[in-house]
């Protein structure tokens, strides 16, 4: 027989393998699922941000012709991924 813990409004039974949860717990697993989705999603976009910044900030004249060039591009179209996301703010209107 498992032994039941009480965990906000729904019941948890507890077997041998570790935690399961009963039919009105299905809500939690669910939330927990979302909440660690929008986690990752989370820091993939910091990560990306920190790459276009690195890329941003990048001294162009200390490289080489051809990463010069890539560099260029990169940066273009980081600036205008920020402007159309409204990263800018209003440095352009003048």
């Amino acid at each position: 027989m498992g032994l039941y813990a009480h965990t906000g409004e729904r019941l948890v039974k507890r077997k041998r393998g570790g935690w399961t949860m009963t039919k009105r717990g299905v809500g939690v697993e669910g939330e927990t699922l979302k909440m660690e989705k929008e986690f990752r999603e989370r820091n993939q976009r910091i990560k990306e941000r920190k790459n276009q910044e690195r890329i941003i900030n990048t001294d162009l004249n200390k490289l080489q012709p051809v990463l010069r060039v890539a560099y260029e591009k990169m940066q273009a179209q980081i600036m205008k991924e920020w402007e159309r996301n409204g990263l800018l703010g209003d440095v352009f209107d003048c």
